[in-house]
């Protein structure tokens, strides 16, 4: 049985080897412990300094089991770095997202082209920090996402991961 959580960290492994000059940290959860996994990572220098850019496929997805043994999602990504409260649109494009989130963006649907991935919608998130803030405090916890994020919201495209024997 294909398990997703394995699906994408094997798939992180494979996106950090073939694009090396664009290396993020995958990871995969609900935004509570998405969240709570980027605070941790404050507690060392090293996992503080890599824990951006940032590529989340949020947890709460349903799975289409197939008779083949294979699964269909449709996975909310987001891909994130840090960025400056301050910058204004030419900065924010200059300085983050074509230098940094497009590429990453790229790379990623480069490689999810082999699962189907396509007819997808795309958002540009400046200042996702705030969204997701507000939905950890409607969670219940107020001190996730202090980093201040700018990133690309991916949705709405089906991905179809296929068993391999």
């Amino acid at each position: 049985m294909i398990i997703v959580y394995d699906w994408w960290i094997n798939l992180g492994q494979v996106y950090n080897t073939r694009f090396p000059n664009e290396k993020a940290t995958f990871y995969y959860d609900n935004i509570v412990n998405i969240g709570l996994s980027l605070n941790a990572a404050d507690r060392t220098a090293t996992e503080r300094i890599n824990k951006y850019p940032a590529i989340i496929m949020l947890s709460s997805l349903k799975e289409q089991h197939r008779i083949d043994g294979s699964i269909l999602i449709k996975p909310q990504i987001l891909i994130v770095t840090n960025s400056k409260r301050d910058y204004l649109l030419d900065e924010r494009q200059n300085n983050v997202y074509k230098p940094i989130l497009y590429p990453i963006m790229n790379n990623l649907i480069l490689l999810l082209q082999q699962y189907n991935f396509k007819d997808f919608t795309k958002y540009d998130r400046d200042r996702i920090s705030g969204a997701l803030r507000e939905a950890s405090i409607d969670a219940g916890i107020a001190n996730l996402f202090n980093d201040s994020l700018d990133g690309i919201e991916l949705r709405d495209g089906n991905i179809l991961i296929k068993k391999t024997c």
